[in-house]
């Protein structure tokens, strides 16, 4: 065996990351290292390995890859490479989690030709049921040695479980369950939610959080709402849709008899009689008529709710029967 005292360097250029070094003497021991350079300069070099050329040139089947874990989204194709060498040139064989062996043809996992006489392991549209071990052997009439690529198929996030655990008068608070993150950390969620016949509207929340309050709301309504989970491959299936309402009612009216007093020249309207439940009331509406007349006369201004508004007082100054007619305006709606 001989061992050679001479130093010589090859540059090889990013991404490649292998190279054949040919016309070596035979029965001869070799030192290899590897160094990377940038704009900056060369960095510090690997450890430096032996490497001795046989005698009789017959090498026993080695694959020129490693072994390791690769992370692909899904519905995208999988390549996986296998580079054998050996004297004579060893056959190759792909598997799939211990099974059978995968041949080349034209299904979804096939073995085609890559350059330099190796083989490359081609999965399409990649789903869930790929992810596992493939196991590329290399064997001649010396020996053989096996490199195990792990795949791991990254999705969607899957969909929360949403539940409102508190109702108020504008507001709802929800929390729902961490999702399986599909493989890829989960980036945020996106609540969804509307009133009954509007339209949806969304609110963005961060990775770590389990809850939300939604507000302002209308009070008395019915909104729908539902989730998703958002990763690096896109927006995950949503929850199912809740439907649950704010707290909240239409005011109660007062008997007519407590809310218009009357004698001979006015008519006095009780407004602090009518009650609201939850739904604040915004505003009122009076309109009033005489008996025989078809129209509706309505008082110049909606009367705004503030503290200073207890009654209005209709002064009449000849008798007439009159009805009236009062609108309150709500967050919700008109009720009358």
């Amino acid at each position: 065996m001989t061992t050679l005292q001479f130093k010589e360097k090859k540059m090889v250029s990013f991404p490649d990351l292998r190279l054949e070094w040919v016309g070596l003497r035979e029965a001869s021991t070799y030192e290899f290292w590897v160094s990377c350079t940038t704009r900056v300069g060369e960095g510090t070099p690997t450890k430096r390995i032996n490497a001795t050329t046989p005698a009789n040139n017959k090498v026993s089947a080695k694959i020129a890859t490693f072994s390791g874990t690769v992370e692909i989204p899904w519905k995208k194709e999988l390549g996986l490479d296998c580079v054998a060498v050996g004297v004579p040139e060893p056959t190759v064989e792909w598997s799939f989690n211990g099974g059978g062996e995968i041949h080349g043809g034209h299904g979804k996992r096939e073995v085609q030709p890559s350059p330099g006489g190796n083989t490359k392991l081609v999965v399409k549209d990649v789903g869930v049921e790929d992810g596992g071990n493939y196991t590329c052997t290399a064997t001649n009439a010396h020996g053989s040695e096996s490199v195990v690529y792990a795949v791991k198929v990254q999705t969607p996030p899957w969909a929360p479980i949403l539940q409102v655990i508190e109702v108020g008068y504008t507001s709802l608070k929800v929390v729902w369950s961490t999702p399986h993150s599909g493989g890829s950390q989960v980036k945020g969620y996106l609540v969804s939610y509307r009133r009954d016949g509007g339209d949806w509207e969304e609110t963005e929340v961060g990775p770590r959080a389990t809850g939300h309050t939604l507000q302002p709301l209308l009070c008395g309504s019915t909104y729908q709402l539902y989730i998703t989970a958002v990763n690096k491959i896109g927006s995950g299936p949503a929850s199912d849709i809740l439907t649950r309402s704010t707290k909240g009612s239409a005011p109660i009216s007062p008997k007519k008899e407590e809310a218009l007093l009357a004698n001979h020249s006015t008519i006095v309207v009780r407004l602090d009689l009518w009650k609201d439940v939850g739904c604040p009331i915004l505003r009122f509406m009076i309109e009033y008529k005489q008996s025989q007349e078809k129209i509706w006369m309505r008082i110049p201004a909606e009367l705004n709710v503030s503290p200073q508004i207890h009654k209005f007082v209709f002064f009449c100054t000849f008798a007439h029967f009159l009805n009236i007619k009062i609108d309150l305006k709500c967050p919700k709606k008109s009720l009358t």
